[in-house]
């Protein structure tokens, strides 16, 4: 049986809360009712390096002796999913009793916890991972671990793939000095006056020929850095700027560049 594999952005640490979810569906909380059976039995978790996965079957359903059981992940999109889980994980936490629902409780729950003892704080900063908000961002989830990783590592396939996107939609609609690197690691885009803006593994790269224009070449590097961290280094001949970014924040980077 063939798999759709969801990577949810959490680390390998949260493979218990969501083993606990999948498990409340099952014989816990709703005791294998007719609606969750139509879940639980149709997604496991499992790892992809050191993210935690959901593991959806690929089928519209199966039979239980004489009965049909369908796939009510069939036809979800993998965001869907997600938050299907971070709503259960809301759901069991209030009906837990632990006080109230907030980042900063640190209450242990009994229902989402296995091997690992997870804090309401734990869950509700797998909520946000999981409903695709930047966690990282609350001053609560200073203790949360993973909270604490650079962006660069957390989401640089995921900026690879946004960033790569964009070029290829500019390459495909003939923009000129736009080309893939030989090593199929990154892009790039050149002009005639030596500007070139390379996208290799997750980081960004602008670099300009020094000209009479570098007050207004300035102008454009406060701009663009907007977007995110950066650091702008000189030389001889060249102005260089890199820095590392979202996926949302490098398509952002990107056209302010080009609507400068």
């Amino acid at each position: 049986m063939s798999e759709r594999i969801i990577k949810t952005g959490l680390s390998k640490k949260y493979k218990d809360m969501l083993d606990a979810v999948i498990g409340q569906m099952s014989d816990g909380y709703w005791e294998n009712t007719p609606m969750m059976r139509g879940y639980w039995k149709f997604v496991t978790t499992g790892t992809s390096g050191d993210e935690v996965t959901l593991n959806v079957d690929e089928v519209s359903g199966t039979l239980d002796g004489d009965r049909r059981i369908d796939n009510r992940f069939y036809g979800m999109s993998d965001d869907a999913v997600k938050k299907f889980f971070a709503d259960k994980i809301k759901f069991l936490i209030k009906e837990e009793g632990l006080g109230k629902w907030a980042r900063d409780n640190e209450a242990t729950t009994d229902y989402l916890s296995y091997s690992d003892p997870y804090r309401v704080k734990d869950c509700y900063y797998a909520y946000e991972v999981l409903k695709g908000r930047d966690a990282r961002k609350h001053a609560e989830y200073g203790d949360v671990e993973e909270s604490r990783q650079p962006v660069k590592i957390k989401l640089v396939e995921k900026a690879k793939n946004a960033v790569e996107e964009l070029f290829a939609k500019w390459i495909e609609e003939g923009a000129a000095g736009m080309r893939l690197l030989p090593d199929g690691k990154g892009i790039e885009c050149r002009d005639q006056y030596g500007t070139r803006i390379r996208y290799e593994n997750g980081g960004l790269e602008f670099r300009f020929g020094k000209d009479d224009a570098e007050e207004d070449l300035l102008i454009l590097v406060e701009a663009v850095t907007k977007h995110a961290p950066a650091r702008v280094k000189h030389d001889s001949d060249d102005i260089y700027i890199t820095c590392s970014v979202t996926p949302e924040e490098g398509v952002k980077l990107l056209n302010a560049f080009f609507d400068a």
